[in-house]
């Protein structure tokens, strides 16, 4: 599920698996299939995650709940101190609460929906088919091989969950191992709400490699190792970013831009403190000021 994701759906979300728009238009409904809404996550990764990467109040991909702190800006709760600890457990969860939960916050709810900020009104069809396709999304992987298969339904319930739990794992390490580490930058705007970077240089400053060299992680992740790159260059196929990014190199250390690249277990170890430092009220002797 997740391979196909952001393998080929992906791309075709850029308008970069197939040549003409329309196919990769038609594409697009392979996540209707997974049971999510493929017209509101365009609005959540083209016009927001894009085209806002690591911006507090802006960033949707980043700012999921108040489950967990990730924005300096994001109010802290008691239980934070905790989030490097309790998020092993819930990341699991990811896709069955993109799925099942917020879906339907970013629809209808009214509290930090970032998507209304980029969209005056919701089409109806959009609704009909959010809910369509929760529906076959539970009929066609769930029910029906509960009643065709000759196994017991609680066999197959395990496997439904054992596919999200582990597709979830592999997704999140995708989205916090390119843009969440403890070095991470959250770029806030002035008053006119604007950057203080160029787009280009923006999206070096808060975007990350990791394991471009790995052929296994280079397969598995559809070129998402490579992600400066996709941020500069969305519009190209993922196959085409290890050539790209040599030369990104390049020029970051020709031009003094920031660049980084880290293998992957240095990601998910600076992810997870950086969830231990977020959970605790700031220092001022430890954050520079002084």
């Amino acid at each position: 599920m997740i391979v196909l994701f952001i393998n080929a759906f992906h791309d075709a979300a850029h308008g970069a698996l197939f040549k003409k728009a329309k196919h990769n238009e038609w594409f697009l409904y392979v996540l209707e299939l997974f049971g999510s809404n493929h017209w509101l996550w365009m609005r959540r990764h083209i016009n927001l995650h894009h085209a806002y990467p690591n911006v507090p109040d802006w960033d949707i991909d980043i700012k999921q709940s108040d489950i967990i702190r990730i924005f300096p800006n994001s109010p802290l709760f008691s239980y934070h101190k905790y989030q490097h600890i309790y998020m092993w457990f819930i990341y699991p969860l990811y896709s069955l609460n993109w799925i099942y939960i917020r879906d339907f916050k970013d629809f209808f709810g009214t509290r930090n929906n970032y998507v209304k900020k980029v969209v005056d009104k919701i089409p109806l069809k959009q609704v009909f088919l959010l809910f369509g396709a929760k529906v076959i999304n539970l009929v066609y992987i769930l029910f029906v091989p509960m009643i065709v298969l000759n196994q017991p339904w609680y066999l197959v319930l395990t496997a439904w969950l054992s596919m999200h739990l582990f597709g979830s794992v592999l997704g999140v390490v995708a989205l916090v191992s390119t843009h969440v580490d403890e070095d991470a930058n959250f770029p806030g705007t002035d008053e006119d709400g604007n950057l203080s970077a160029t787009w280009a240089v923006h999206q070096m400053i808060v975007t990350k490699d990791f394991s471009t060299n790995s052929k296994l992680a280079n397969f598995l992740y559809g070129g998402f190792t490579h992600h400066v790159a996709h941020h500069l260059f969305p519009g190209v196929g993922h196959t085409y970013y290890p050539y790209i990014t040599p030369i990104i190199m390049r020029y970051a250390q020709e031009y003094d831009l920031p660049y980084t690249s880290y293998p992957f277990y240095h990601a998910i170890r600076s992810h997870f403190r950086m969830l231990r430092d977020k959970g605790i009220r700031e220092n001022i002797l430890t954050t520079g000021e002084i």
